[in-house]
């Protein structure tokens, strides 16, 4: 079984000599031991009884062998492997290279009788799970631990109760099945994967826990819930109860907040400097302009003077977290979730890092960023040593500067994320808001490619995706006004993405999709959006929407990719349950035969029972149901 945790760490601080590393075990990491010694022990530490950090080792893309397939198969051609080598493995996406995520506590505790009168001393853990926060009991009981005696043991005991962390019952769910989960309630969804690996564990003997006859357990799959025994010295060892969250994105490390985020800067003022990547040189919502820098690849610094820096690095990895949304990469090796002046030259040579700092002395160097938060105010700046972009003008996307303030579209939504979040709406319906949000932009910059260079290479088109419904393939538009409108209010910052780091990962990513698609023949986004957004769509499209997908969604695996574009917290199913009351026989039929497919899913079940919520559909639906199998 390979190790969870690749490394233990030991720092603390010597009034002469400074912060030291006392033990690196098993082995040492490679990393210099000063530097490791700096960011365990952040700035101003001594002045806090506990502070939690995160950072990260190895920051480099490690390119896997998939892409030399990526390279020889034009996604041009993408059928003709599906049908010809229906075995091939598909090249896994591997985001996150072979970095490694570090979580440290460092903890000052009085000791009379000592100089200064108080010991420093920081533990920390390397893992390659972005979910080592789980650990956070063991860490503060081994510290503990440690101080009353400071032996290589105490370390030991932690490494082997950490490694006996059995996972081999957690369930490795798809992209889309966590997408499906994180937007649902349901503590029970998706239980048969887990109830899976569990009856297969107690064929192999290796999994025979019986609940007593009046035990209830209470079960949420959202979580993997398990335990670990850490042996502290005593003769019973503590059993410390682990969850590990099971719907955790590529870009999300830890347990951030992206409310705490959007709250902090959400409301602040907008700042004086404009920069049209960042806000199209009108004034614009600083988270807005927070993902524009992070998908145009700026230096975005976040600054908490005097703040422990285990919060100043939440603020880091939340921002991570939205401007990747499980959807973009190259966040990790740009991410410095804490740093100080020592670590300041590393960090210059990252293109566009994202880093947070407790040092004020950031604030006086704006040529060291171009965009910097601080956490203090709440103040946003634009550095005046950032990079000059002059506004793209194209003639095919004009807009002026009035129609760019009337075009209230980032208004609005960071509007509704600001009303969702007084409403006490939970962290990951936020996410999704942005997760939809970023999709949405991509969506339009294809649409901009396809106009503009006649083909795009990050969004489906007729030369992807066969249209034989003729329901329309790509970017969903009401109209062709508002295609101009949003295209024309994108356009900075879709050409300033266009030359990062992230859209070439992007266009990778996009094109091994293509070859792991389950449905074919159909954009069942666009077909989403169209059942949502057209207010009197004609009979011809919504018979050739309703066919399509009564023809195309039959597959475990279609059902699920179907679910990620009629998600539970956004309305479900009734978009396509409402054509059941349509004038048309062939509508009403194939809107049935979508309905009982997912019927028949585990999966779907609860939206349906939703759906019958409402008589008028559900009588529909039985007699319709009758007609058809009858």
């Amino acid at each position: 079984m390979q190790n969870h945790i690749k490394h233990i760490l030991v720092a603390e601080f010597d009034i002469d000599k400074g912060s030291q590393l006392s033990h690196q075990y098993p082995e040492k990491t490679g990393i210099e031991e000063h530097k490791l010694a700096e960011l365990m022990l952040p700035d101003g530490a001594h002045l806090r009884e506990e502070d939690w950090t995160f950072f990260i080792l190895n920051q480099h893309v490690i390119e896997d062998v998939s892409n030399i397939l990526i390279k020889l198969c034009s996604f041009k051609f993408y059928n003709l492997i599906d049908s010809d080598f229906p075995e091939l493995p598909l090249p896994s996406v591997n985001n996150e290279g072979n970095a490694l995520y570090v979580l440290n506590l460092v903890r000052t505790k009085q000791i009379p009788g000592v100089r200064r009168g108080a010991r420093v001393k920081a533990i920390a853990i390397t893992s390659h799970h972005k979910w080592l926060h789980v650990f956070k009991p063991l860490l503060i009981m081994a510290l503990d631990n440690y101080f009353e005696t400071p032996e290589l043991f105490i370390i030991e005991q932690l490494y082997k109760s950490m490694n006996s962390l059995d996972i081999s019952l957690m369930p490795l769910l798809s992209l889309n099945e966590k997408i499906i989960l994180r937007a649902s309630d349901d503590p029970m969804l998706f239980n048969e994967s887990f109830v899976d690996m569990e009856e297969f564990a107690k064929i192999m003997n290796k999994y025979n826990v019986q609940l007593k006859n009046n035990q209830i357990r209470k079960i949420d799959r959202h979580f993997f819930e398990t335990n670990v025994l850490y042996d502290n010295g005593n003769k019973n060892p503590v059993k410390v109860p682990i969850k590990i969250p099971m719907t955790m994105f590529n870009g999300e490390f830890g347990d951030l907040s992206v409310i705490q985020l959007i709250s902090t800067f959400g409301n602040s003022a907008y700042p004086t400097k404009h920069h049209p990547q960042l806000d199209n040189n009108i004034p614009t919502n600083p988270i807005i302009i927070l993902i524009n820098a992070l998908l145009t690849q700026k230096r975005v610094l976040f600054l908490g003077h005097l703040k422990p820096s285990g919060e100043v690095a939440n603020f880091v990895l939340a921002a991570c977290a939205l401007g990747s949304c499980g959807i973009l990469r190259g966040y990790t090796e740009r991410c410095f979730p804490y740093t100080n002046l020592a670590g300041l030259d590393d960090l210059l040579k990252v293109p566009g890092y994202i880093a947070g700092v407790t040092n004020p002395a950031f604030e006086e160097h704006p040529q060291w960023w171009d965009v910097l938060f601080n956490i203090n105010t709440g103040k946003v700046t634009i550095s005046p040593n950032i990079e000059k972009a002059s506004p793209v003008e194209n003639p095919l996307f004009s807009i002026n500067e009035k129609e760019l303030l009337a075009s209230s579209m980032d208004k609005e939504f960071m509007n509704d994320i600001m009303s969702l979040i007084q409403q006490k709406y939970g962290e990951h319906y936020i996410r999704e808001r942005f997760r939809l949000y970023l999709i949405r932009f991509i969506e339009v910059a294809s649409e901009y490619e396809r106009i503009v260079f006649n083909r795009t290479k990050i969004g489906y088109s007729h030369e992807t995706i066969h249209d034989k419904y003729k329901i329309g393939v790509g970017a969903y538009f009401p109209d062709d006004l508002s295609k101009h409108r949003e295209i024309a209010y994108n356009i900075n910052r879709i050409e300033g993405w266009r030359k990062t780091r992230s859209y070439e990962l992007y266009v990778k990513d996009f094109h091994k999709n293509m070859l792991r698609r389950s449905v074919r023949c159909v954009d069942i986004r666009r077909q989403a959006l169209a059942l949502r957004n057209e207010v009197s769509i004609s009979d011809e499209q919504l018979s050739g929407i309703m066919t399509a997908l009564a023809e195309n969604i039959s597959t475990d695996e279609q059902v699920l990719e179907f679910l990620t574009h009629f998600l539970h917290n956004q309305g479900g199913l009734l978009p396509i349950a409402y054509p059941l009351l349509h004038k048309s026989e062939s509508i009403r039929i194939n809107c049935t035969k979508v309905l009982v497919r997912l019927d028949y899913s585990p999966v779907s079940k609860k939206d349906i029972k939703y759906i019958k919520y409402n008589d008028y559909i559900i009588l529909y639906y039985i007699i319709l149901y009758f007609i058809l199998f009858n």
